[in-house]
């Protein structure tokens, strides 16, 4: 997910890689996906997760009134990669 810990928009996927404006990509909006951890804390299986507000393009446990983009399917550590079942509209 590339996303700003200040969100000015809704997030729109996942990407596999990073990318410019210049060029395309493929975006993951459903299924099995890999999501980096914030340094926030480790995630249990099962949690959802929202885009982290400390780290551009990581995820951390999800609060009351912001955007949840998927459920956690392995633990994951702070800062490091693990699966979710992301599930974006």
């Amino acid at each position: 997910m590339v996303a700003p810990t200040t969100l000015t928009s809704a997030v729109v996927g996942f990407a596999v890689n990073d990318l410019t404006l210049a060029q395309y990509g493929w975006l993951q909006t459903k299924g099995a996906g890999v999501v980096r951890n914030d340094a926030a804390g480790a995630l249990t299986v099962g949690v959802t997760v929202m885009p982290s507000t400390s780290v551009a393009g990581s995820v951390r446990l999800a609060t009351a009134g912001n955007p949840e983009v998927a459920q956690v399917l392995t633990g994951v550590a702070s800062a490091e990669y693990g699966t979710a079942l992301i599930n974006l509209p």
